[in-house]
């Protein structure tokens, strides 16, 4: 309710239903009582609902978006390979059939050939959707994709489609009239991606020639044409290095990308949906392409930790100036709590340029400008993509991401945010110790004092799974850090929340914020979360194994794989937790037996519970 879409409502209505958004009865009723004449269903998962749509219209609105039967033929991606074939537009080579149970899809598998793609038929958003390198991978990819579909989409209807790896992800912005009109708006590039989800997106294509764009629009078209489709929709591609494009799905909505089409098409694509909804004709649509935009997404989540969402308050929202060439679309605001009910993306920051270039380097500079702390963010990682040979020049894949991470090297925590988070928390000190002067007494004074030897104060943070030790020597004007056998002359100064931490005569800006026992930490363009380890309490220390067997956010168990008494191998999956809309596996670490499984499934869990327990197997001899 107090959320930054709500507070740009002319009117708002509360929905009080275990469903929220999602409650179909709520929303129109709500629609009923405030005489709306129509519903547009944004793009989350009631915008490609067809029960929806037919909800809409039998209660006298206008839906914004294609009719139901369009949303049910594109929305079951196996109805739609086959009503492509027919319209002649290419598909990837698959098993689309009815019959689903295990033992067809398995034989099916074989046919298709791995590795091979295991798809919810209803899915979307990189939901239900597992690659699948060997057979022995394929059951529990089965189950898996099975238990999103259904949970996402109601329907867990699966298929299999061969895994064209060093594709590129190109999807073409499509709008079709009432009156049979239909056109494309241009393609963009979705093929930065991980865990099947964008990441960064581009309009137009790089390295795209003419006579492919044009065939891949006129197949685009094609394909709305073959379901009689009216409204914005968007046609998705598989492009290979041979320059053979498949056709993939098409989303019955608009994509949380668009913005790209609008940068460099000059027009505001959900004002011709309404307009589309009145009945106008496309013929009124005037597009030139000019120019290129580019979108990050940014999301919530640790790239360091495999991509893990992240939830907490967002104690530093700061963004660039918006310009005719930068725009920001973002639901939060400084001082908001993201959620792990939801998605995990907080903004998306788009550019525009003259050319590919130029929107490069605004990019650059706009993600440079970009600060999020409290929660971990992908903006670090984003710089490191766009700087990167691969990205400037145009020539990544959908499996690019996925090869970098294996080369890439996690950097180690700068000095400075240490050296910040001792001096911050120095003052702190400072200013608990003349809080409590009026005692008198010696003990309450936190300088540091040792009986003939220099003051000193020992140290002790927390980053990760490493701790790390120093001593800071104060030495008016300034302090001595002592950290990794090297000593550090430290002054500082605030301008405003930046702290100025000048190191041995250089200066740089820390943004730091301080949640005890936290510190929230940006140096150098990286963010980090330290903490603070007071020596007055007990360390309950986890060893590793133990630690890979907690939650490592708060969430709901979706399944429970072993009971007790259970023998287990290292890598079988033990537990599968859902948080953020999205799925993590719970593996053992070692080989060994289960002890005690306290959590079942629907159970909610919070950060760092002990989802399971087990005791090493010891070992033959």
């Amino acid at each position: 309710a107090a959320s930054l879409h709500v507070s740009q409502c002319d009117e708002a209505w509360r929905i009080d239903s275990t469903e929220g958004y999602l409650d179909i009865a709520a929303i129109l009723e709500i629609a009923q009582k405030t005489d709306a004449q129509a519903v547009h269903p944004g793009y989350g998962f009631l915008s490609e609902n067809a029960a929806f749509a037919e909800a809409c219209i039998s209660a006298g609105l206008v839906f914004i978006g294609p009719s139901a039967a369009a949303i049910r033929a594109m929305g079951s991606k196996t109805t739609a390979k086959t009503l492509m074939e027919q319209a002649g537009v290419p598909v990837i080579p698959g098993y689309y059939g009815e019959t689903q149970d295990d033992a067809q899809l398995l034989a099916q598998a074989g046919k298709v050939g791995f590795p091979l793609l295991v798809k919810a038929s209803a899915g979307g958003g990189g939901r239900g959707m597992r690659v699948v390198e060997s057979a022995d991978e394929l059951p529990e990819a089965i189950s898996a994709c099975r238990r999103e579909a259904a949970k996402y989409f109601v329907d867990d209807h699966l298929m299999l489609e061969r895994y064209l790896g060093g594709s590129r992800h190109i999807e073409l912005q499509i709008f079709a009239d009432a009156h049979g009109q239909i056109m494309h708006l241009f393609e963009r590039d979705c093929s930065l991606q991980r865990r099947h989800q964008k990441v960064i997106e581009e309009a137009p294509a790089a390295q795209l020639s003419e006579d492919l764009r044009e065939r891949m629009g006129q197949a685009a078209i094609e394909a709305a044409r073959a379901v009689d489709y009216c409204g914005a929709g968007t046609v998705e591609f598989l492009l290979n290095e041979d320059g053979q494009f498949f056709f993939m799905e098409m989303n019955t909505r608009l994509q949380v990308e668009h913005p790209v089409t609008e940068m460099i098409c000059g027009v505001d694509l959900v004002e011709w949906q309404l307009r589309i909804a009145s009945g106008e004709p496309l013929l009124q649509l005037q597009v030139d392409k000019k120019g290129h935009a580019i979108e990050v997404r940014i999301c919530a989540e640790d790239c360091d930790q495999g991509f893990l969402p992240d939830s907490g308050e967002l104690s530093w929202l700061e963004w660039p100036q918006k310009a005719p060439s930068v725009r920001i679309d973002s639901g939060v605001r400084q001082g908001d709590v993201v959620s792990s009910r939801f998605d995990s993306m907080l903004a998306k920051l788009i550019v525009w340029g003259e050319d590919r270039a130029q929107a490069i380097a605004r990019l650059q500079a706009a993600l440079a400008h970009s600060h999020v702390l409290g929660v971990y963010s992908n903006i670090g990682f984003c710089r490191e993509l766009v700087s990167t040979d691969t990205f400037l020049q145009g020539r990544y894949d959908t499996g690019w991401i996925d090869r970098y991470l294996q080369q890439r090297k996690i950097a180690e925590l700068p000095p400075q945010a240490l050296i910040a988070a001792a001096i911050i928390h120095y003052e702190h000190l400072q200013i608990e110790s003349a809080q409590t002067v009026q005692t008198a007494s010696p003990w309450n004074t936190l300088d540091g004092w040792r009986l003939n030897l220099p003051a000193s104060l020992a140290m002790s943070f927390r980053h990760q799974q490493c701790e790390y030790l120093l001593q800071l020597l104060p030495r008016d004007p300034l302090v001595e850090i002592m950290l990794d056998n090297r000593r550090y002359a430290c002054r500082w100064h605030w301008q405003g929340r930046v702290l100025w931490l000048e190191i041995d005569g250089q200066s740089e800006p820390v943004r730091a914020v301080w949640q005890p026992p936290f510190f929230h930490l940006e140096v150098q363009g990286r963010a980090c979360k330290l903490q603070w380890q007071d020596p007055r309490q007990p360390q309950t220390q986890q060893n590793d194994a133990a630690s890979s067997l907690a939650a490592p956010m708060p969430g709901v168990v979706i399944e429970v794989a072993v009971a007790v008494g259970d023998a287990v191998q290292a890598g079988d999956v033990l537990v599968v937790m859902e948080a953020m809309k999205m799925e993590h596996s719970i593996i053992a670490p070692a080989d060994g037996y289960v002890v005690s499984v306290p959590f079942q499934t629907g159970d909610k869990v919070q950060q760092g519970d002990q989802l399971i327990t087990l005791e090493a197997r010891e070992s033959e001899s």
